[in-house]
């Protein structure tokens, strides 16, 4: 059964009273669990920094491990090994970057330069996000993700390949460093780019129900799903990974609740965000959990989270015409629409 101390229950259990200093209380830190980290709703140019950075890591991955997989071919290793390196799985280090809406740029560029080591030595000094373009990742990212990668591979080869293997995936990495990082941004982009269009679309003729976004979720178009729930849910891209990324999955009960999605609808997407099958019980507690939050209680928790966000101050005036200047001629800068991006919230795949 849901725990007692938890905040879900806690809300809930509540009397109406507007004023209530308890209230306010919990509605501080159900907010704590779904406010971003303030840059990353506060600087446009930044608006789709996390979806990129979900889009781009596992491009990114999948390209190094063909360019490794040619090498290791050419250098007669085992096929078994070819194969096994050419399986597409989540890297470990990509679940790193899925924290990045909780965290500064600051900062998860630290946690990515402490996993690389003495490798992040070569890096990039500046980890300054500010005059990239808002649909690129800066290089300083780019250049770190693909080392990160290339050092958990390079770990797990170390003892099944010779030394001198190991050096020809090393020229290999180096040699091929430039053109993966430039398709897997060119593709990343392009998704990004044909995913908001999609959602645009359906946006123009009011058709963002549950039905499209069942469907968007059982079909894994995860940008478009994601697209299209923060426009529904009236909230930036960021915020909306760190609900889903609250692994109390209280974050996103609320949410929904707060714009009426049916119970089913929440048991569905609730289902695809749970992994092992160990979690049914947990799964279960939190449904009948949902079928009793009222949507007034749930609103009352958006409208503070809002309120919250808004408070934080505006950028100054050179750096908001700067953003402007570095808006895309594809209308990327309309975010007056509540539309903006996904991250990683870990949905499962088709």
């Amino acid at each position: 059964m849901a725990s007692n101390n938890s905040l879900l229950t806690r809300l809930m259990s509540l009397p109406g009273q507007v004023d209530s200093e308890d209230r306010r209380e919990i509605l501080r830190e159900i907010t704590d669990r779904m406010a971003a980290a303030p840059d990353r709703y506060t600087r446009k140019e930044m608006e789709n920094f996390d979806h990129l950075l979900f889009i781009i890591s596992p491009l990114i991955d999948r390209r190094m491990r063909r360019a490794l997989a040619m090498a290791l071919t050419k250098s007669n290793a085992p096929k078994d090994l070819v194969l096994d390196l050419l399986k597409y799985s989540d890297s470990r280090h990509i679940h790193i970057l899925r924290r990045s809406a909780a965290l500064t740029a600051a900062d998860l560029m630290a946690i990515i330069r402490e996993q690389i080591g003495r490798q992040a030595e070569n890096l990039p000094l500046t980890d300054d996000l500010y005059p990239e373009n808002r649909l690129s990742l800066p290089t300083s990212f780019l250049e770190a993700i693909y080392l990160l990668i290339f050092m958990e591979h390079r770990t797990s080869l170390k003892e099944k390949v010779p030394t001198k293997i190991l050096a020809v995936l090393d020229r290999t990495v180096a040699r091929f460093r430039e053109q993966v990082l430039h398709d897997a941004m060119e593709e990343g982009r392009d998704k990004l780019l044909a995913a908001r269009k999609e959602v645009m679309a359906k946006m123009r003729v009011n058709a963002i129900d549950e039905d499209y976004l069942s469907e968007l979720l059982e079909t894994s178009h995860r940008s478009e799903f994601l697209f299209a729930l923060a426009n529904k849910l009236e909230c930036n891209g960021a915020t909306l990974q760190r609900i889903l990324n609250d692994q109390s999955r209280e974050s996103i009960a609320i949410a929904c609740a707060s714009v009426g999605f049916s119970r089913n609808f929440f048991a569905r997407m609730l289902h695809s965000m749970q992994k092992r099958n160990t979690d049914e019980r947990f799964v279960l507690d939190l449904i009948a959990q949902y079928g009793k939050l009222e949507k007034d209680t749930a609103e009352r928790v958006m409208r503070f989270l809002r309120i919250r966000i808004s408070s934080v101050p505006a950028e100054e005036l050179a750096d908001q015409n700067e953003a402007q200047d570095q808006q895309s001629p594809q209308g990327f800068a309309q975010s007056s629409t509540g539309l903006q991006p996904e991250s990683q919230f870990g949905l499962r795949r088709a």
